[in-house]
């Protein structure tokens, strides 16, 4: 598949939406971190949320790891833009890296479907990590049929998630939708 590289206006690299949760439930530190770094090597990152007003909530962050994210959002990423206001056509790639919080407020959100059928249909990168997988959900064809239904997916597990300290608080376990629209699901 020929992949379009759309450029920024920052550094001249192609720019890449990272979407985060904004949701209580939070995004996993550790994935955001490791995504994070490895994306600025290549991209112009901007991050995106539901309602960029609100603080991101990281999930096993400490004081120093909490220093660390306010640095990097002062120095890299100034302002988070809203998911709302996200024109898909300025970016290259779509990032969602592990988000327990995803489930309360992206796997149903009207723009993320929008979003993700743009690269969807515009054969872009999409990489959905862990949990992150949830926001893949919305993006159904008119048919009402969803657009990865060919498509194998590998999520957090049922095992994985009865030891998450909010499985109560999850809406829907991510194994058992992509399961229940026919699809494989790889562990």
């Amino acid at each position: 598949m020929d992949q379009q590289r759309v450029p920024s206006s920052n550094e001249g690299k192609p720019a890449c939406l990272l979407v985060l949760s904004a949701s209580k439930l939070g995004n996993a530190f550790g994935s955001f971190v490791e995504t994070f770094k490895l994306l600025l090597a290549e991209f112009d990152v901007q991050i995106a949320t539901p309602n960029a007003g609100s603080p991101i909530f990281f999930k096993n962050c400490d004081s120093q790891s909490r220093a660390f994210v306010n640095e990097m959002t002062a120095k890299v990423c100034l302002n988070l833009h809203n998911l709302n206001h996200i024109d898909p056509e300025k970016y290259s790639t779509l990032v969602i890296p592990h988000s327990p919080g995803a489930v309360l407020d992206l796997a149903e959100d009207p723009t993320m479907a929008r979003i993700v059928l743009h690269f969807f249909h515009n054969q872009k990168l999409i990489c959905a990590i862990g949990m992150g997988v949830v926001s893949l959900f919305p993006a159904f064809e008119k048919a009402k049929v969803w657009c990865f239904r060919r498509f194998k997916m590998t999520a957090s597990t049922v095992f994985e998630l009865t030891r998450h300290p909010d499985f109560d608080k999850l809406n829907f376990l991510p194994e058992d939708v992509i399961k229940e629209r026919g699809e494989l699901m790889t562990h």
